[in-house]
């Protein structure tokens, strides 16, 4: 079974707090690099030791302080990659990281939707109620890929904007025909705790899917 029907299924009926109109994008700005203090600094080198801690509780808020700081942790963090010997802290340095660069480039909207435009396309955007035929992949923030419409056939699938879960909803009305658009979908807007059964989807997950729009079709 394609997930994308069990989307349907899922959150059948949904609608946009928009009423069917087009996502407004608010416009991406340059944040101006903000250096570490030498206080942080040190706070920044204490998590990172924490990070190979016995200790779940104390690896968690380490990896919790040191993702919140975002930026200027960065260096250390990088720097940390570079020289620890600790097999363990350099694992979980490189899982942030990793984490980061996956994110970089895209755009976060109030929702908590986010979206890296791959290829921009040209045409109207859809409508909540209009429909769309797609090609997409899904995976999960591992990599695994849990869903993919070439996988069946390799043929576009097509169905309802506002009959799938909300981040597609959503991401969806924000692309225009022939455009290729990454979503980071949060569990809020995907399946939540409660995932399809045999989807591969664990509870809570954050799912990334590649879009591209083939065609609108307007009600």
């Amino acid at each position: 079974m394609r997930l994308i029907f069990v989307m349907m299924l899922t959150v059948s009926g949904f609608l946009t707090a928009r009423g069917g109109e087009p996502a407004t994008v608010p416009e991406s700005k340059e944040v101006p690099e903000v250096k570490a203090t030498e206080q942080e600094a040190a706070a920044y080198r204490e998590a990172i030791k924490n990070l190979g801690s016995n200790e779940f509780e104390t690896r968690e808020k380490a990896t919790r302080e040191l993702e919140t700081a975002g930026k200027k942790a960065r260096p250390f963090l990088e720097a940390a990659q570079k020289s620890e010997t600790d097999a363990e802290i350099h694992e979980r340095v490189g899982k942030i990281l990793k984490k980061w660069q996956m994110v970089e480039g895209f755009v976060t909207l109030p929702s908590g939707l986010r979206y890296k435009v791959l290829k921009e396309g040209s045409g109207d955007q859809p409508a909540a109620t209009d429909t769309v035929t797609v090609q997409y992949v899904g995976r999960l923030e591992d990599g695994t890929e849990f869903d993919s419409s070439y996988k069946h056939g390799g043929k576009p699938i097509s169905f309802p904007v506002n009959r799938v879960i909300p981040g597609w909803t959503e991401g969806l009305q924000l692309m225009k025909p022939g455009s290729k658009y990454t979503l980071i979908i949060p569990s809020k807007l995907a399946y939540g705790e409660t995932a399809p059964p045999g989807s591969g989807i664990g509870p809570g997950a954050t799912l990334i899917f590649d879009v591209e729009l083939i065609a609108v079709q307007k009600q």
